[in-house]
């Protein structure tokens, strides 16, 4: 659809709410209940923002993203909000009965940790500590029993079909039993160097809260597997304990199996066509530079991080968004092009970025892995306009998330051996405030023997002094020479960047 030359009215509160919303947040005049979204400017930022401004829970960035004008997102919400919460509960109950194939983030994980099977590449070991004086013990151990009975990840296990698929089901029968474990202070500060150690991946769970009890302080432990979690879901775990905590009942039914269920069913098979014509279409024409191209074939996957501080603020952000129609997310995806681009002298070039995939009411209350990898590829020409370049890429990052109903990036690469760059923006996913408000203090538990999970990547974490990037690389596969000129390109283009 494009934006419309005539005016269509609204005919209802919500078609009148939407258009006015469309007006505020694309800074447009009278808009039109057939106007679209996209069409009049909007990308996947201004959509979160109507999605926060709407303040509606049963409209989400997916409705902007498939309807694209006020009338349909209206006929879309009216439509499902005559759907019985019973029903959706019993469709829940009934997914939790099948078994289902992983996803291509899921696979992805999989096969990287059978490259490197006795490390803890993919473990997510968070530790939170409290005063014991300001937390009571039993209260807490209830609330995080509850939350894990309410969450059907505790009891998902990866298994094999009769083909040999990976496959990962609800088994009700496993014992969740959450203990309070105690020591003194300096056994458990002795004992928790141990805790983060290689899971084994078939036939248990993947995913365990503990609770330790000190005569100083209390300790709760998420202690995960990558594969079966995402930040967002540690997210709601820790809300929901801190709601059980203070006497909540009857939290939003846990719809994972739903999720699953809706991602394999054929009746988004058109859906998933549809996004695989357009990444074949637009990625399969040209050849695609990836990556940092590898100087040494090595299975030594041990990592170098190397760290860069930028003056890229909210300030800076604002202004950037306001002149080139960029993103924060987007905009670390154009550093990365531009510096692959010039470093390696390829005129197009590809990365991968990590996309959260929760745009739908179902996604929002799952808890599981949703995340995806997106590709974006651009054509960055000598002497190109710059505007013209981010321009580009701004679209290509909206049109990835319009088709990310496929798994058309992880289909078409293998672990590290054509696997694409890879980028993390980090906001607020693991920015967990309800355990900032407990005075939690926080801790990533040590991994024994970095591995990284690929060639190359750059994870962004948004700060208020501004954004900071980290890159990651296999130290043995790179020569010095060939990372420094890489580096060299990605702080020339945050600097340029910063100074717009």
């Amino acid at each position: 659809n494009n934006s419309s030359s005539e005016y269509v009215k609204p005919v209802n509160p919500l078609q009148e709410k939407l258009c006015t919303l469309f007006e505020k947040v694309l800074k447009k005049d009278k808009v039109g209940i057939i106007d679209d979204f996209f069409a009049l400017g909007g990308d996947s930022m201004s959509v979160m923002e109507l999605v926060t401004l709407l303040n509606i829970p049963d409209i989400n960035a997916m409705d902007i993203f498939k309807g694209r004008t006020p009338e349909k997102i209206a006929d879309s919400y009216e439509l499902r909000s005559r759907n019985d919460p019973d029903i959706k509960k019993e469709r829940e109950k009934a997914a939790r009965r099948n078994a289902y194939p992983l996803t291509g983030f899921q696979t992805n994980m999989f096969d990287s940790q059978l490259y490197a099977p006795q490390t803890c590449m993919w473990n997510i070991p968070i530790l939170f500590s409290f005063e014991s004086n300001e937390i009571n013990a039993s209260r807490l151990l209830e609330a995080v029993q509850k939350t894990v009975d309410h969450h059907p990840i505790f009891r998902t296990v990866l298994d094999f079909d009769n083909n040999g698929v990976v496959i990962q089901r609800f088994n009700a029968d496993i014992d969740c039993t959450v203990k309070l474990e105690n020591f003194s202070e300096a056994e458990f500060q002795k004992y928790k160097s141990s805790i983060n150690q290689p899971f084994c991946l078939i036939n248990t769970p993947l995913i365990y809260m503990r609770l330790f009890l000190t005569e100083e302080k209390i300790y709760l432990l998420v202690y995960a597997h990558h594969i079966a979690i995402d930040g967002i879901g540690i997210n709601i775990l820790l809300s929901n304990v801190w709601d059980y905590y203070v006497g909540k009942e009857n939290l939003p039914e846990d719809t994972w199996y739903s999720w699953l269920d809706g991602a394999f069913i054929s009746s988004n098979e058109f859906q998933r066509i549809k996004a695989d014509e357009y990444f074949e279409n637009e990625y399969l024409k040209k050849h695609w530079f990836r990556n940092l191209k590898s100087d040494v074939k090595t299975r030594n996957l041990s990592a170098k991080i190397h760290t860069i501080k930028s003056a890229l603020t909210k300030n800076v952000l604002s202004h950037i968004k306001e002149q080139y129609g960029l993103s924060p997310n987007a905009l670390c995806i154009a550093i990365a092009l531009l510096a692959l681009s010039e470093a390696e002298g390829k005129e197009d070039v590809m990365v991968n970025w990590v996309f959260h995939n929760r745009l739908t009411q179902e996604s929002k209350t799952a808890v599981g892995l949703l995340i995806q990898l997106l590709p974006v590829g651009a054509t960055i020409k000598d002497n190109a306009d710059l505007k013209d370049t981010l321009t580009q890429i701004g679209k290509r990052v909206t049109d990835s998330i319009n088709n990310s109903s496929g798994e058309w990036c992880l289909n078409h690469e293998n672990v590290y051996l054509n696997d694409a760059f890879f980028i993390v923006y980090e906001a607020s996913i693991m920015d967990i405030d309800c355990m900032k408000n407990r005075n939690a203090v926080m801790e990533f538990l040590p991994n024994p023997g970095m591995t990284l999970i690929r060639r190359t990547s750059l994870q962004v974490v948004d700060t208020d002094d501004g954004l900071i990037f980290h890159f990651f690389y296999v130290d043995e596969m790179y020569d010095k020479d060939h990372v420094t000129a890489f580096l060299n390109s990605l702080e020339k283009w945050i600097g340029l960047l910063e100074n717009t």
